[in-house]
């Protein structure tokens, strides 16, 4: 059984895991529709039915479309990742991606539109699959959900994911033509490590100390330290989780020596 827990752990793409996990720690254990399930991922419902395939195709879910729900099977691969996968992670956040707007205009009767303005333009922003949209006239910026991630390949990989799904929404949804050689060009982007040794180390309660670089705080209940330079924080992001391994396993060698950093 172990040997097969590995194969299915291997076969998974990242967002597949997600919701592996997000089931299983869910306190009543399923979610009603997969509309509820993407809605708590952040990710469009196309993303969703991609991984839903999947986890069905290993059997790891329930073969019926409504209520979603982990199988015997899949309470065992979950109970196994959970308790040999490393909990730290990479979050990725506040990611702000402009799309240049070719022809037509926000107009889908569906959707509640907010009046916005940036102090220098005046626009309209709603909210689909886990986005915001924040149209501009010639422009619309687009706030993604949070991406969860072990390397800076895969945040790099989930973004130009929602590049592509972003797109969809803008063609299809709201009757856009979108400039495809000018879109994704990231406007801000903020990277933590997730349970950080170091953050740990500040035992905070709240939000601490920041600079043009970094901050390290509580804020999501998750002690983290978070790159806050858009330019530099891709790059930057597997050093730092380097680091706070290292800085881990110095902390372990000096408590067993009964000394402290």
């Amino acid at each position: 059984m172990e040997q097969s827990i590995k194969q299915v752990r291997n076969n998974f793409r990242k967002g597949t895991m997600r919701c592996l996990l997000n089931l299983g720690t869910k306190p009543n254990g399923y979610y009603s529709t997969q509309s509820l399930l993407a809605r708590e991922l952040g990710i469009p419902i196309t993303s969703l039915n991609y991984h839903i395939t999947k986890m069905k195709g290993e059997g790891l879910i329930s073969p019926q479309n409504q209520p979603i729900i982990l199988t015997e099977k899949g309470i065992k691969v979950f109970k196994y990742i959970w308790d040999n996968c490393d909990k730290t992670q990479a979050r990725c956040h506040n990611v702000q991606i402009v799309f240049e707007v070719l022809k037509g205009k926000l107009d889908n009767p569906n959707y509640i539109y907010e009046p916005i303005t940036n102090k220098k333009y005046k626009g309209l922003k709603t909210k689909l699959s886990g986005f915001t949209f924040m149209y501009y006239g010639k422009k619309v910026v687009v706030v993604c959900p949070d991406i969860y991630a072990d390397t800076d390949e895969e945040i790099s990989s989930e973004i130009q994911l929602m590049v592509k799904d972003i797109k969809s929404i803008l063609e299809n949804d709201f009757n856009l033509t979108i400039n495809f050689v000018k879109i994704a060009r990231i406007q801000r982007m903020h990277i933590a490590v997730l349970n950080s040794n170091i953050a740990k180390a500040y035992k905070l309660t709240g939000f601490t100390e920041e600079n043009s670089e970094f901050a390290i705080d509580n804020s999501h209940n998750v002690p983290e330290v978070e790159l806050t330079n858009s330019a530099t924080a891709l790059e930057n992001i597997m050093a730092l989780i380097k680091f706070d391994g290292e800085y881990n396993g110095r902390n372990r060698d000096n408590k067993a020596k009964g000394t402290n950093l």
